[in-house]
């Protein structure tokens, strides 16, 4: 199904033992079955935000969806949009397909923020609802848009990808002619250094709370950051028949180390630990394509992370509740001695049996984030 580097099954036991132990709030567990019926939609774009609520846009029109409540509300856009996206203050700014890119508001529709010449692929957006900044990416380049400016072309080519830092401190990134360029602020962009180009057709773009950049090619093959630039990480294998490698569609960054992969064929995939090992993500839950995924609430908030996965499949929307591991248990009482004992030796025999065979598998590479984006 998928093969990861430096992936076995000692490596696969120290995986499982740190995603419980470590990152609670990565592999969140969820009362009854791990994905939920949403919205009878079929969603083109999902944006991600850690507002409560998102833009999803359709083939015919472009609704608000709270994943929490299952609510909709049309925006009123005079026409379908191509791309969507949501600021973390609930600013939301669509591009239509005539080349308008327009702010959207909960209650309606807002001032058209620049129109190009080319449909937008991608959008990114952040700032305040007063003096929001949104990034477009076309078959000519990224376009800086603000309100009441004219659009500012900030690198020329063919760009198909575009996302805004989520966390303060974090860089924006963007794919333009298969190469990665990076900006500090939104304004001024560079190519990232030492890092190979990938495939021109690449889209599917996204940066973790801890600075890892994930990327993934039409072929199946997943990048991440490291010291050394984009380097593989995941390479999804041919589903069997005549069916081929499922394409990546979508990626979405849940918490500081986790992300959800969508794929035409093996549904989602989920990464707790920066790109190190993948799982299946309750494929039985899930049709088997999903044409888009997006992360919705405060998932990387510092304390109690939470907010919904939310997934596009062929006929509706379907959601994901994080929620954090139940704590461990508190043992009173004589069986107490006895009950740590064996858990401490179930922990210690796993760990030897990890590190035995990461012995064998040789040293993981070291994850980094780019130093110098630009």
């Amino acid at each position: 199904m998928v093969r990861s580097r430096g992936a076995g099954i000692a490596g696969l036991t120290i995986a499982v033992v740190a995603t419980v132990v470590m990152a609670p709030s990565a592999s969140a567990a969820v009362e009854g079955a791990w994905w939920a019926p949403g919205p009878r939609i079929v969603a083109a774009a999902i944006a991600s935000t850690s507002a409560p609520t998102t833009l999803v846009a359709t083939a015919r029109a472009t609704y608000w969806v709270n994943p929490a409540t299952g609510e909709m509300a049309p925006t009123g856009l005079r026409s379908p949009a191509t791309a969507v996206a949501v600021t973390a203050g609930g600013t939301g700014v669509a591009a239509l397909r005539d080349g308008s890119v327009q702010i959207v508001a909960a209650g309606g529709t807002g001032p058209v923020l620049a129109t190009l010449a080319t449909p937008v692929r991608a959008l990114a957006a952040a700032g305040t609802p007063a003096a929001p900044l949104a990034i477009a990416a076309t078959s000519r380049g990224i376009w800086l848009l603000r309100p009441r400016r004219q659009p500012l072309r900030l690198v020329a080519g063919v760009a198909t990808a575009v996302i805004a830092p989520v966390l303060p401190g974090l860089p924006w990134w963007a794919l333009v002619n298969g190469r990665l360029y990076g900006s500090r602020d939104g304004t001024v962009w560079g190519a990232a250094r030492h890092t190979a180009p990938l495939p021109p057709t690449s889209h599917i773009l996204v940066e973790l709370g801890d600075g890892t950049v994930l990327a993934a090619e039409p072929s199946g093959l997943v990048l991440a950051s490291s010291a050394r630039g984009l380097v593989p990480d995941l390479q999804i294998l041919p589903s069997g028949g005549l069916a081929g490698v499922p394409e990546p569609t979508g990626l979405t960054a849940v918490g500081s180390t986790s992300a959800y992969l969508a794929t035409r064929g093996f549904a989602t995939l989920l990464t707790p630990d920066d790109g190190y090992d993948w799982y299946r993500a309750a494929p039985s839950e899930l049709p088997s394509t999903i044409e888009a995924v997006a992360s919705v609430g405060p998932v990387f908030a510092s304390r109690q992370p939470h907010g919904d996965v939310v997934a596009a499949g062929p006929a509706r929307l379907y959601i994901h509740r994080l929620q954090s591991l139940p704590a461990p248990p508190v043992y009173i009482g004589g069986t107490a001695t006895l009950e740590l004992a064996g858990t401490a030796a179930t922990t210690f025999a796993a760990i030897l049996v990890g590190l035995s065979g990461l012995a064998l598998l040789g040293p993981r590479r070291r994850r980094s984030r780019f130093t110098r984006p630009v």
